[in-house]
């Protein structure tokens, strides 16, 4: 079995559905059910399937997920 970088992985998903949040976490758009502000101006997520672990949004990354999300 070939290993793959989470960069070789993000080039073969559909970026309509998939979203790189953080250098090690690539989510499924559809399995977000809640968006966490943060203080200090980045984001964690709840998805579903993975429980008791907020996935972080890297601070670069919060204004392409409100653009995705139109918020």
């Amino acid at each position: 079995m070939k290993r793959c970088t989470n960069c070789e992985v993000e080039k073969e998903l559909d970026s309509t559905n998939f979203f790189r949040t953080h250098r090690g976490f690539i989510v499924n758009l559809k399995k977000i059910r809640e968006i966490k502000h943060l203080d200090n101006g980045g984001m964690d997520l709840k998805v579903d399937g993975v429980e008791n672990i907020d996935v972080p949004v890297s601070r670069s990354k919060v204004k392409d997920l409100k653009t995705i999300f139109k918020i």
